[in-house]
């Protein structure tokens, strides 16, 4: 089995080209999603009363449930928050991404691939064993005109989340494999090809 860890920018791409990576090794890669568990974790009861303990009732709306813009805000907002927020649910995840390790590890046919979509996996020290890390990766102007048009976030917001993220050339400067995504959807299958016969090469070896 081997373990992929893939990060990168914000709108650099990573979901996108874990789902190229995933549709070309038919069936045999299996993913983890970070920002998923963190999105499932914040439905929990126990977790969003320490979250109003920590943040007050005012990150909540009218009817009780996590107001995740209002969340947002308060920890672009403050450093001191966004840590402690941090501090309270990656090790949560990291223990959610060991278990899951785990458990594909010692079955009778593991995946060929289990890959860890983690977008702060350098800022956040994500302490999982591994055998190589994967960064996604976007020139600015392509992330800037992303953020602005798929997901229309003004000016502020986007310089706040890109100032909480390393630059993107520390993130590859730290990665084994660096997939650019700057161009069109064929140029990401063909990276995806040239990935998935890298790790197949390195599976060979090591058999």
């Amino acid at each position: 089995m081997f373990v992929i860890a893939v990060t990168g920018g914000v709108a650099s791409g990573k979901s996108v080209f874990i789902e190229a990576f995933t549709r070309l090794a038919e069936g045999q890669v299996e993913c983890f999603d970070c920002d998923q568990a963190v999105h499932a974790l914040l439905t929990e009861p126990e977790i969003l009363m320490e979250i109003r303990n920590r943040f007050g009732s005012e990150v909540f709306d009218d009817e009780g449930k996590l107001d995740r813009e209002r969340m947002r805000k308060r920890i672009f907002a403050s450093e001191h928050d966004r840590k402690d927020l941090e501090n309270f649910l990656h090790p949560r995840v990291l223990e959610q991404a060991h278990l899951v390790k785990r458990a594909a590890s010692e079955r009778d046919e593991p995946p060929g691939c289990l890959l860890f979509e983690v977008p702060l996996l350098y800022e956040v020290d994500f302490s999982l064993q591994r055998d190589t890390d994967v960064v996604v990766a976007a020139s600015l102007e392509v992330q800037l005109k992303r953020l602005r048009e798929n997901r229309n976030l003004d000016d502020e917001t986007i310089e706040q989340i890109l100032k909480v993220q390393w630059p993107m050339e520390e993130k590859i400067s730290r990665a084994e494999r660096v997939i650019w995504n700057d161009g069109c959807a064929a140029e990401l299958e063909e990276e995806a090809h040239l990935l998935k016969a890298w790790i197949d090469k390195k599976r060979q070896a090591n058999e």
